[in-house]
């Protein structure tokens, strides 16, 4: 297929918990890729907005953190990079 430029999803900070996991390989990230063009994004990508201040009356923009959803974006990155 003929890549194309694009602009990339951004993965915020990701939660250091799910660091632990390991990334999926770049085959499986490409078969995802394709599973997400196929059928589209099943399952959410899940960031958590640190927004405790705003209690206090502070507004954003606040610290996120990636709880969930790393290889989904190498995936969609692989999407945005091919010419449909």
């Amino acid at each position: 297929m003929k890549k194309t430029k694009h602009t990339p999803w951004v993965c915020p900070e990701v939660y250091p918990e799910a660091q632990k996991l390991p990334m999926m390989s770049d085959a499986e990230i490409d078969e995802m890729a394709r599973d997400i063009f196929e059928n589209g994004l099943r399952e959410p990508i899940d960031i958590w907005i640190n927004n405790r201040e705003e209690a206090n009356g502070l507004t954003g923009p606040f610290a996120e953190q990636l709880i969930d959803g790393r290889n989904r974006i190498e995936a969609l990155n692989v999407l945005t990079t091919i010419a449909r």
